[in-house]
């Protein structure tokens, strides 16, 4: 805590000692001074734009509440000013674990959608299993779910992932009611360090086009837990699983 300085642990062991005996004191002290904690918080809130609404509140209210309690008033615009910028490399750090912990949490609402007997995520694994294992066909059931939402991968090209095409309507259902719907997924999962921008446009067979689309990469994937589709010739018409969405 006081990193072996001295003179700092003389003081923290002071300071403790202070608090043992005023401690009732500063309790009373700090809820008279509640009131002042949301003007504040939206003074710090207005010089804060441009970032996450979530973050911006929980730090706003961080700083609004330590200058309340140390100075027992509203800060000034000028006050805010020189305390938000003081503070502006601790908030970029914040902003960086709320970027990454929103783009995961998206991919795994997507990844976890129940189809079927199982989740997105398997589908996705299975097929690149049966891709690596030469057995995949356009007419298995994970090639099928996949297309129908505009999803593709390419397991042996330059750029190795799974691919999800702009704005695809199936995708877009799977997000519906969430904060990542009317395609805030994609600013969402273009985020997630594993992602990227392919190159070129990709083809999608159930648009018979191709279209720009986010990559991720297969890391984030579970492993295939069902036994790999023989190669077989299909017989008559293969109903899609309950689950994939219907459009």
């Amino acid at each position: 805590m006081h990193e072996n300085d001295q003179e700092a642990a003389r003081r923290i062991t002071a300071d403790l000692a202070y608090f043992a005996d005023a401690g009732p004191r500063w309790c009373a002290y700090m809820a008279s001074k509640a009131l002042l904690i949301a003007p504040a918080r939206l003074a710090f809130e207005a010089e804060m734009p441009g970032m996450d609404a979530r973050l911006r509140t929980n730090i706003a209210t961080l700083l609004g509440a330590g200058f309340a309690a140390l100075h027992g008033r509203v800060p000034t615009t000028d006050e805010v000013v020189a305390e938000v910028a003081e503070f502006a490399a601790t908030t970029a750090e914040h902003a960086e674990e709320v970027s990454r912990d929103d783009s995961l949490e998206a991919l795994h609402h997507l990844l976890a959608h129940p189809i079927g007997d199982s989740s997105l995520g398997q589908w996705i694994a299975r097929e690149r299993r049966d891709w690596i294992e030469k057995n995949a066909r356009d007419e298995s059931p994970s090639a099928r779910i996949l297309a129908s939402l505009d999803i593709t991968m390419s397991v042996f090209g330059n750029e190795p992932g799974f691919f999800l095409a702009r704005g695809a309507p199936g995708i877009n259902k799977i997000f519906e009611r969430t904060k990542w719907e009317q395609g805030g997924w994609m600013h969402a999962i273009r985020k997630y360090e594993g992602a990227f921008s392919p190159v070129n446009p990709i083809y999608f067979s159930n648009i018979k086009s191709k279209a720009r689309a986010i990559g991720v990469r297969f890391d984030i994937l579970p492993d295939p837990t069902e036994a790999p589709i023989e190669p077989i010739e299909p017989k008559g018409d293969i109903k899609l699983p309950k689950g994939t969405p219907d459009f």
